[in-house]
């Protein structure tokens, strides 16, 4: 079972629903849990709406890795082979 953070969060803001009200919070506590629940889902929302400039710099860094692969990245067994030239391989 997942969210305990946040059921405890619901049971002391007294959010009906997914949780029994504790009756020993106070309205202070009771408002700061609540202003927690509402800040979540509103970071969550905007996320969804906003696409993460990230998104777009790893699309970049992906293209150039692939350009630089060719010339640049040999495997740990590379030292021990030869490359086999395309017109010396007789299928």
């Amino acid at each position: 079972m997942g969210g305990g953070a946040y059921r405890i969060k619901e049971n002391i803001a007294h959010r009906k629903g997914n949780v029994v009200s504790c009756p020993m919070s106070t309205k202070e506590d009771q408002s700061k849990c609540m202003k927690a629940i509402l800040e979540a889902k509103n970071k969550k929302r905007k996320m969804k709406i906003e696409p993460d400039d990230s998104e777009f710099d790893r699309h970049d860094r992906e293209e150039n890795l692939v350009n630089m692969k060719d010339s640049m990245f040999d495997g740990p067994m590379d030292k021990f082979v030869m490359s086999i030239p395309p017109e010396d391989v007789r299928w």
